[in-house]
């Protein structure tokens, strides 16, 4: 998802793929690997990506773009909004109910996490 600025609309997908050779900082790829997890939880390796992210101890993970602190869960949901509007637009009628997988491995804080960024109305 690519993060432009407070003002204007997050790009999800191939739309936010193609900028992220030109602004990588802005644009977060991978945020799956941040959910649920704090800053003890992460490993030097997996802080190796384009975009800042912040975590220490038992502090949640952060990704600051443009100034503002964004959680994996509100990236996730930005990304599941999306999918809910183009789901929309496909079947020409509201989508109100969907299925949400999560990678075996998850703890339970990553499954809820993974929940709370399907509820986000923020």
């Amino acid at each position: 998802m690519h993060l432009p600025g407070p003002d204007a609309e997050p790009l999800v997908g191939q739309k936010a793929n193609r900028v992220r050779v030109h602004q990588p900082a802005e644009t977060v790829y991978s945020v799956k690997r941040f959910m649920g997890r704090r800053g003890a939880d992460i490993s030097t390796e997996e802080l190796l990506v384009t975009y800042p992210v912040k975590g220490e101890g038992a502090g949640p993970v952060s990704i600051d773009v443009h100034g503002r602190p964004w959680t994996p869960e509100e990236i996730s949901a930005e990304i599941l909004k999306k999918l809910k509007r183009d789901a929309e637009a496909y079947f020409g009628e509201a989508v109100t109910r969907a299925v949400i997988t999560v990678p075996a491995y998850f703890n339970d804080a990553q499954r809820n996490a993974t929940k709370r960024a399907a509820n986000w109305r923020g």
